[in-house]
C-alpha cells in the first residue's frame, strides 16, 4: 500500500509499506533491521528516479495511505497572465475545515461518506526560474 498521487502528478517524499521477508523469520522487525539493506535491495529493482531513501518497522495495522497525518501538495505555474496578489486572497480563503465532496470523483464501490479536510497551511510564492 501506497499515498496515492494523482495521474500525471509527481509524488516526492511518497511513504508505501510493503510485507518484506527475511532469511530469518525469527527476528523481530526491529532485530531484523542490521540483517539486509532494504533500501539497497529494493533501489536496485528500481527505475533510476525512483529511489527508496530509508525504511522503519511498523506494526500490521499500518496503512501507508489512510493513517498519514497530513499531506503537502506543491503547485508550479507559469506566471504569465497571473496575479499573485488575488492568488493569495483565494488561498486564504481555503484555510480551515472545509468540505470537499463537489471536488471528488464519486465512486460508490468506495462507501466514502466524510468529505471534509482542514487545510493547515496556503501559500502562493514566487519562485527563480529554473536553469
Amino acid at each position: 500500500r501506497s499515498g496515492r498521487t494523482d495521474a500525471g502528478v509527481s509524488g516526492v517524499g511518497q511513504v508505501v509499506a510493503a510485507r518484506l521477508r527475511t532469511s530469518n523469520q525469527k527476528l523481530t522487525a526491529t532485530e531484523s533491521a542490521s540483517e539486509v539493506d532494504f533500501c539497497r535491495v529494493l533501489n536496485a529493482q528500481l527505475p533510476e528516479d525512483v529511489r527508496v531513501l530509508g525504511w522503519v518497522p511498523v506494526p500490521d495495522s499500518f496503512d501507508a495511505r489512510f493513517n498519514c497525518s497530513y499531506r503537502e501538495y506543491r503547485y508550479y505555474f507559469s506566471p504569465s497572465g497571473l496575479s499573485l496578489d488575488k492568488m493569495r486572497e483565494a488561498a486564504a480563503m481555503l484555510m480551515g475545515e472545509h468540505d470537499f465532496r463537489n471536488f471528488c470523483r464519486k465512486d460508490p464501490s468506495k462507501e466514502i461518506t466524510y468529505y471534509r479536510r482542514r487545510i493547515l497551511r496556503a501559500e502562493i510564492e514566487e519562485s527563480e526560474a529554473p536553469g
